[in-house]
């Protein structure tokens, strides 16, 4: 299920059937990027605000 993350970041993806991961599986996952982008960014301060708006869109699905 590869995707670009840019279209999907921050919004809840229904994890596919298709993957087993035993018992714990999730009903859902959020694209966000890896952390290390974000400090080689040219524009570091917009890398940031992008991240951290992925990590609230994850508390607010966590509820």
């Amino acid at each position: 299920m590869p995707r670009p993350v840019g279209r999907h970041r921050g919004i809840p993806l229904d994890f596919p059937d298709s993957i087993d991961v035993g018992e714990h599986c999730p009903d859902s996952i959020l694209a966000t990027v890896h952390p290390s982008p974000v400090l080689r960014a040219t524009d570091r301060e917009a890398a940031c605000r992008e991240f951290r708006d992925d990590l609230r869109a994850v508390g607010e699905a966590l509820g």
